[in-house]
């Protein structure tokens, strides 16, 4: 960091949890930039091309980065394992500190939310779901989180009035959600919001920043693609 007290930490962030994602940068004089990427892209890169940008318009180099601040998932796949690749590689070339934060925190306060609690949906496989809890108030914002189902769901929609979730929400979830009278509102993701909310929880202590090896991806369950390579890994050896 700049022994200048004066002067912000040069932080990038990556939030690439969604299939639309984007990339920030905040310079030391408090000045933040961001563009939008598509995260979910295989055959193309934007996301390098982007940050390289934002760091030519406010002449940063890479290895001046004091912070990287990713948002760890669960979310997409193929912009998760990006967002982590991204994030070691830069790390480990300048140094920065690497902070992790869950989607759900970053949903939140991309949302705008007021002090309360929230439920976040999320790696939705047929009936099960990551159900996210986060509780936002003067002094901090939290997450708790784990695997879940409708019949879970149902306790907890007392605690809240709005519920966050993406294209993949189950119908069942819906239902309940509405006969309770409880909002469901899209989720939306930002790097802008995720880097202002990770530099707030840094500086607070309330998040510690992570080796660099040490960081993977928030997947509620093993991925499909990991679980068919295994299956198919398992029976060839079998076969052979």
């Amino acid at each position: 960091m700049s022994d200048d007290s004066t002067k912000l930490p040069i932080t990038l962030a990556l939030e690439l949890s969604q299939q639309t994602g984007s990339v920030a940068m905040c310079s030391s004089n408090g000045t933040i930039m961001e563009k939008v990427v598509d995260s979910g892209n295989r055959e193309q890169d934007d996301v390098m091309p982007s940050i390289e940008a934002i760091a030519h318009e406010l002449h940063i180099l890479p290895k001046t980065i004091d912070c990287v601040i990713v948002s760890v998932g669960p979310g997409g796949f193929t912009g998760l394992r990006s967002t982590v690749a991204i994030a070691k590689m830069i790390a480990l070339v300048s140094g920065a500190a690497l902070i992790p934060v869950e989607t759900a925190m970053s949903v939140v306060a991309n949302a705008g939310c007021e002090a309360g609690t929230y439920l976040v949906v999320s790696g939705v496989k047929q009936d099960s779901f990551w159900l996210s809890t986060v509780r936002v108030n003067d002094e901090s914002i939290t997450c708790s989180a784990a695997l879940s189902n409708t019949k879970d769901l149902s306790s907890l929609l007392d605690e809240t009035s709005v519920l966050f979730g993406d294209s993949f929400i189950p119908q069942s979830v819906v239902t309940i959600a509405k006969g309770e009278n409880v909002v469901i509102q899209e989720t939306s993701t930002s790097a802008k919001t995720l880097l202002e909310l990770g530099l707030r929880l840094y500086k607070e202590k309330k998040i510690q920043a992570i080796d660099p090896l040490k960081l993977a991806p928030l997947y509620p369950r093993e991925p499909e693609a990991v679980r068919v390579w295994n299956k198919n890994h398992k029976k060839a050896k079998t076969d052979n």
